[in-house]
């Protein structure tokens, strides 16, 4: 049975705001749906994800009848529920703190039984018109699903029957549907007045105001920089001391405090220009800004990466410009931030920099078939991030594998021994091989069917494209095209083995 969403009064709090901040543009897309089924979605960006989930029922025209969740790198937002021990209260987090620049993208699902997946795209940001009362539609296709209609499948399997007044089961869909069911009907007027019937879309912060919510936890990367560079302006030895002392002061004072760093140093100046080169998706205007804040502080480690990745002639000059900033970001940071945040050094939001700096070094000389260099790059920062944020463990496997680099490859599956995606599961089965165990490589070959088994069709016919941004939820096909996609080239060794003992199975 599908599980059925909890009594709440969640939208008691749901009326439309005149939206004083920016707005966020959203573009979402039921996944699966062919052709498409999206909506262009304009939202306060301060509006907390219980806010949106209402929007997004109102925008697509579910009945908002169960269970959802947010999925955003790799957290899951919700209602709190005893049965669901991962999920966070979706009430307390705004989307703005929660989500990258453009283009990035997260999962809102509805109905954990027939699992309607909706990909979200942030787009763009811009200044609220006067008069307008958000959220708004500006755009969309296709009709919102049938509920309980057993998924995108299942859907599409019984409009194609209302289609086809011959088929033996047209009857019980017709009456179920109605036979005059259209797929195609959606109107940006009739999105818009299911939004006049919401009540009050929250905002954790908005009483506070942006400055208060500087106490928060899931805070931007600049606001959560300025709250480590003020700890240590104002002698406090932890996030949490200079909370507590945040809470008793007026957001005035606030106010002045996080001006004051800005104002007074021109590396935060530097610093707050790159983080706007990193939101743009404009290569030119990116650029500028990158290029201002270096006028301000030479040093600024973003604004060199940002300036490689742009303006570079040739592939050596774009290695020697990354290596430059990578560089500069550890003789910045100092020995003693290495020393005391050993294995964790996402700690230090001023090490982040540095960590994006290497990361791109490594992945652009991967992309210049320089693969022994690239891992060495992604194994320090494997050292530094112990909980590795930013997902290397699976190129370098991929890596190691295709190096034929078996002590090291041993070492990650040590290092990650419960590791649930098919790509350290697939990565077992071809590093036995690869080591002469033929047994031990038939039985890694049993659990990793068992986890995933759509990877062999991958890897023995590649296609489809990795949504790489994403680390993908074990044992989807996602999962599975992640998998072949990063250990194509490592399994040409063991193809042919693979295709007997797939034609055997």
């Amino acid at each position: 049975m599908t599980a059925k969403k909890k009594s709440k009064n969640g939208k008691k709090a749901a009326k439309r705001d005149k939206a004083p901040h920016p707005i966020y543009q959203l573009k979402v897309t039921l996944r699966g749906s062919d052709p498409p089924i999206w909506r262009r979605i304009q939202v306060p960006r301060g509006i907390s994800l219980e806010g949106l989930h209402h929007v997004l029922q109102a925008a697509m025209g579910w009945e908002d009848d169960h269970l959802h969740q947010f999925t955003i790198k790799g957290r899951h937002y919700g209602e709190t529920h005893p049965e669901l021990e991962s999920m966070e209260d979706e009430a307390a987090v705004r989307l703005d703190w929660v989500v990258g620049g453009p283009r990035s993208k997260f999962i809102y699902e509805y109905d954990f039984g027939d699992s309607w997946e909706h990909e979200i795209v942030f787009e763009r940001s811009i200044e609220p018109e006067a008069g307008v009362e958000y959220p708004v539609c500006v755009d969309g296709a296709r009709a919102c699903p049938a509920e309980d209609s057993g998924g995108i499948w299942g859907y599409e399997q019984k409009v194609a029957i209302l289609a086809d007044p011959e088929d033996e089961y047209y009857g019980e869909i017709a009456e179920w549907m109605g036979k005059d069911w259209d797929a195609e009907a959606f109107t940006v007027e009739g999105a818009n007045r299911r939004f006049g019937r919401l009540g009050a879309l929250s905002s954790p912060a908005d009483d506070a105001g942006d400055e208060a919510a500087m106490a928060g936890t899931e805070l931007p990367e600049f606001v959560m920089r300025i709250r480590e560079r003020l700890a240590e302006q104002l002698g406090f030895a932890t996030q949490e001391e200079l909370a507590a002392h945040l809470a008793t002061l007026p957001e005035s004072e606030i106010a002045t405090l996080a001006k004051g760093v800005v104002d007074n140093d021109p590396t935060e100046e530097a610093q707050l220009l790159a983080y706007q080169a990193m939101d743009t998706d404009d290569e030119e205007e990116a650029l500028d800004l990158a290029e201002e804040a270096l006028d301000l502080d030479p040093d600024c480690v973003d604004a060199l990466r940002i300036k490689a990745q742009i303006d570079t002639n040739t592939d050596e000059e774009w290695i020697e410009q990354l290596r430059i900033a990578v560089a500069k970001g550890e003789a910045r940071l100092g020995k003693a931030v290495f020393e005391e945040y050993a294995g964790r050094l996402t700690e230090r939001i001023a090490a982040l920099p540095y960590l994006r700096a290497r990361l791109a070094l490594a992945d652009a000389l991967s992309s210049l078939d320089r693969l022994p260099e690239a891992a060495r790059h992604w194994a320090t920062l494997l050292t530094q991030d112990k909980t590795d944020i930013a997902a290397v463990r699976f190129r370098l496997l991929a890596t190691y594998l295709e190096l034929k680099d078996l002590e090291n490859a041993q070492g990650l599956f040590k290092q990650f021994p419960d590791e649930p995606r098919a790509l350290f599961l697939w990565g077992r089965v071809l590093e036995r091989l690869l080591s002469g165990d033929e047994p031990g490589a038939n039985q890694a070959l049993e659990r990793a069917r068992q986890a995933n088994p759509r990877v062999p069709a991958l890897l023995l016919e590649p296609g489809g494209l990795c949504r790489e941004d994403i680390v993908p939820e074990p044992g989807t096909r996602d999962d599975a095209v992640h998998c072949a996609m990063c250990l194509d080239a490592a399994w040409e060794y063991g193809l042919a083995w693979l295709k007997r003992r797939t034609e055997g199975a």
